[in-house]
Order: C-alpha cells, then structure tokens, then sequence
C-alpha cells in the first residue's frame, strides 16, 4: 500500500494504545478499554508547511530540543529498515504522537495523569520514551 505522506494511517479501524513499561503488569483487555483512533505520518526534524498545518517536528510536547536529543532528521525516505540511515538514534526510534499530554498550559501536572500506571511523585515528564502497544482488532 503507498501511502502519501500526512496520509491517514488509521480509519475506521479499531486501534488500541496500551502504554507498556518495565515492570507493568499486563492483563487481559476488555473490549470495553479498546481506543478508535486516527494518525498522520510525521517524523523528528519535519519542517513546518502546508502539508502539516506548519508545524514543525524539531520540538515535541515533552522536548523542546527534540530533534538534537533524538541525534538528526529521520525522513521517512532515508531509513535502513526501521533506523534512520543517515545516523543512529539517541532515543527510541519507534515514536508515536499521543493524544494526550500530562501537563496543563501552565505546567502544573494533571490530576488524571496520576492514574499513569507508573505515576509516582517527581516523575516528570511521564509519558515520553516510553513503548507502546498497538493491536490491529478490526482487520
């Protein structure tokens, strides 16, 4: 299938993220937890245009200096299977934009972002560099 960059990847599909971590326990899912959901492609270092809505991907929600920490640009069409080609990444290459941030405009955490099941005080940021799960249940 070619897909056109800012595609659509996911329809009408149903997706499930569950946020997985050393040590978490895993259980059965319930179809009753299961997350419809819709993405575009991007990557670190996109540069804003039109296609994009101009907005860039050198910083992120959670790293203001993102595309130095990640270490380079990852184009989708200069890969080497899943790794950028051009230089190997300082952080995990395997990124995904989520739906949700545990901050407010002002900084201050959440109060749901404690039900994060790693949450514990001084933790911060939560939710970057950490692996998701992504389970295709409508194929």
């Amino acid at each position: 299938m070619d897909i056109a960059r800012r595609s659509l990847l996911v329809a009408a599909g149903g997706f499930m993220t569950t946020v997985l971590c050393p040590g978490a326990i895993l259980r059965e899912r319930s179809t009753a937890e299961l997350k419809q959901t819709m993405t575009t492609l991007f990557w670190v270092g996109e540069s804003a245009d039109s296609e994009n809505a101009f907005i860039p991907n050198d910083q992120s929600y959670w790293d203001r200096d993102w595309q130095n920490h990640y270490g380079g640009v990852d184009e989708p069409e200069r890969r080497n299977g899943y790794w950028p080609a051009d230089f190997k990444p300082k952080e995990n290459p395997f990124y995904v934009a989520l739906p949700y941030g545990e901050f407010t405009e002002a900084g201050e955490l959440k109060p749901e972002a404690r039900k994060i099941p790693w949450f514990y005080r001084g933790l911060s940021p939560i939710l970057k560099n950490r692996w998701i799960e992504v389970i295709l249940t409508n194929p």
